[in-house]
C-alpha cells in the first residue's frame, strides 16, 4: 500500500493511474476506520482497479464548539485496516494541503442544504460538499463508494425508532405523517425520561431529501437525537425490508 500526504502526489498517481487505463475508486473517509468502513473498500476492490482510500478530518464540516479537536483519530490502525483490507493509495493530506487559509472556494449546498441535518448544523453540508469536490479533482476516480450511516449509531433507541417506522410501511401505511408518529412512540419514552432529545425526525424523497407527505417505497425515514453529549444521526429506507438491515434486530422487530 502506498502511503501519499500531498495533493501534488495524490494527482501523479492518479494520473499515472489513468495512463495505464485502471479503474480508480475512491473511498472517502474521516478516519477512526471501522466495519463499515472496510465494506465500502471492498466494494470498491470489486468495482474498480486501483482503490484510494482517503483520511481527512475536515474542518470545514464542523461548526464552531463542536468537537474537531476531539474527534477520534488513530493513525497507526488505520493504515493497519487500510492495507489488511485491500486498499493501494492510502491519502491522508493535513488541512493546508486541500485548503488555503482561509479557504478560498467552497461549494454551497443551496436550499435543501437548511433542512432536516442542515438546519441543525447550517455550515455542514457546504464543509461536506467542498471536501468531496476537492477530493474528485485531486484523486480524479471513476467511482466513489460512500456509506448510508454514521459510525457512531449505536444507542439502541434510534434503529429501533427506525424500525417502527419501517414496520409501518411494511404493514401498508402510507401517511409520511403517521409513519413518523410509529417512530416517535419508540423515541417518547426515552426522551421523557430524558435519556434522549430528539431533533428531527422525517420521511423524506430519496432524490431531493425534501420532505414527503406520502411516504415511498424509495423514501428515507431519517433521525437525529442527542444521547448526553453525543448527537447521533440514522436513515433506513421504508421500502428495503428489515432483513436488508442487520441494525434492526428480531428484538427491534419487536419494539423491544
Amino acid at each position: 500500500m502506498r502511503e501519499l500526504i500531498t495533493t501534488f502526489d495524490m494527482r501523479g498517481a492518479a494520473a499515472e493511474a489513468g495512463r495505464a487505463g485502471k479503474r480508480v475508486a475512491l473511498v472517502p473517509t474521516m478516519g477512526y476506520l471501522h466495519e463499515g468502513h472496510l465494506a465500502l473498500v471492498r466494494e470498491a476492490r470489486r468495482r474498480g482497479d486501483l482503490v484510494v482510500m482517503s483520511v481527512f478530518v475536515n474542518p470545514l464540516q464542523f461548526a464552531p464548539g463542536e468537537d474537531f479537536e476531539s474527534y477520534p483519530r488513530d493513525p497507526a490502525r488505520d493504515r493497519a485496516l487500510a492495507e489488511s483490507a485491500g486498499v493501494d493509495v492510502l491519502f491522508s493530506p493535513v488541512a493546508e494541503e486541500m485548503y488555503g487559509e482561509p479557504p478560498q472556494v467552497t461549494v454551497a449546498p443551496g436550499p435543501v442544504g437548511g433542512i432536516l441535518e442542515g438546519a441543525v448544523r447550517p455550515s455542514h453540508f457546504a464543509g461536506v460538499l467542498t471536501v468531496v469536490c476537492k477530493l474528485f479533482a485531486i484523486v480524479q476516480p471513476r467511482l466513489a463508494v460512500f456509506g448510508r450511516k454514521d459510525a457512531q449509531q449505536a444507542a439502541l433507541v434510534l434503529p429501533r425508532a427506525l424500525a417502527a417506522g419501517a414496520l409501518a410501511f411494511q404493514g401498508g401505511e402510507r401517511r409520511a405523517g403517521q409513519v413518523v408518529a410509529a417512530a416517535y412512540r419508540v423515541l417518547g419514552p426515552a426522551e421523557a425520561a430524558g435519556d434522549v432529545t430528539t431533533e428531527y425526525i422525517n420521511v423524506v424523497d430519496a432524490g431531493t431529501f425534501l420532505p414527503n407527505h406520502a411516504a415511498q417505497s424509495t423514501s428515507y425515514l431519517v433521525a437525529a437525537i442527542r444521547v448526553g453529549k453525543k448527537r447521533l444521526i440514522d436513515n433506513v429506507v421504508l421500502g428495503e425490508g428489515l432483513d436488508a438491515d442487520p441494525r434492526l434486530s428480531a428484538d427491534a422487530r419487536a419494539g423491544g
